[in-house]
């Protein structure tokens, strides 16, 4: 769990600290990217676990929000909005193919 945790953070410090033009023009990311208002999006943390079956998900989601909680408190992301899926969850949500 540490290292899920720890590369989610460092991606939205990268991207956020990229976003405000600390890497200047080596910050090679979509304009989308550079272009958004951070300040009024809501952050939603999805992990997704290959071949994990429904009655595994709820304790590893339970685990990801107490490890994430010091980050979700700081960046104010909603508890709702840390989620654990599966493969096949995935794919219903068209994040998967």
């Amino acid at each position: 769990m540490e290292k899920v945790t720890s590369k989610l953070s460092n991606t939205l410090q990268l991207l956020i600290s990229g976003a405000i033009g600390r890497h200047g023009e080596s910050y090679d990311a979509p304009s989308f990217f550079k272009r958004q208002d951070y300040g009024a999006i809501e952050i939603k943390i999805v992990l997704v676990i290959k071949d994990h079956p429904l009655e595994w998900l709820e304790p590893i989601s339970d685990s990801l929000k107490k490890k994430l909680a010091p980050f979700t408190r700081i960046w104010r992301v909603k508890s709702e909005n840390v989620v654990v899926i599966n493969e096949e969850m995935a794919k219903k949500f068209g994040l998967a193919s």
